[in-house]
């Protein structure tokens, strides 16, 4: 059985949640969310979402359905590093960069959408809410999470796709993801 996998990516509340689950509902695909909470004993640091990410591959991998469709994949944890990089706050990016490698390629022949966006207030308002009142306590306690919910650096996050999807050889699907479009 050769299995099928659609990754959405993008930034954060340009609709990938919404789509993949949309696909799953319609097409009784199996769906991979983002996962956010895995294991409470576990800290909320970057190590926390390195380890979310290959679960999210194994699920993936242990599907017993042809049809899978994920939410995000280890190449967002390498983009929130770069932007973190950038913006001179602590991170990892270099040092994920074989983890990122290793988990990476079961499923770099897979298919890519990449959803892009010119309505950066619109994500921010449908992902955390007018006054960020739905950002996750839980990232405060981690420096730089607020990077998430910031326009500045949400141009920074999708240059960081652009520059990635047009150097590496995936099979990718680049969509506008306007609020106009999506609906």
């Amino acid at each position: 059985m050769k299995k099928k996998l659609v990754v959405l990516e993008g930034i954060s509340g340009v609709g990938k949640t919404t789509i993949a689950k949309a696909l799953s509902d319609h097409f009784a695909w199996n769906y991979i969310p983002e996962i956010i909470d895995h294991n409470k004993s576990k800290k909320f640091t970057e190590e926390y979402f390195t380890i979310v990410e290959e679960i999210k591959i194994g699920m993936f991998t242990n599907s017993a359905l042809i049809n899978n469709v994920m939410d995000r994949s280890p190449i967002s944890i390498m983009a929130h590093n770069y932007v973190r990089k950038m913006m001179d706050i602590k991170n990892l990016y270099d040092d994920l960069l074989g983890w990122f490698k290793r988990e990476i390629d079961p499923i770099k022949k897979k298919h890519f959408v990449y959803l892009r966006t010119s309505d950066y207030d619109n994500c921010i308002k449908r992902k955390w809410g007018v006054n960020l009142e739905n950002f996750p306590k839980e990232y405060e306690k981690i420096p730089g999470m607020k990077i998430w919910a910031q326009k500045e650096s949400l141009i920074a996050f999708q240059e960081y796709y652009d520059n990635f999807f047009s150097q590496n050889q995936f099979n990718v699907l680049t969509l506008s993801a306007d609020e106009k479009k999506l609906s």
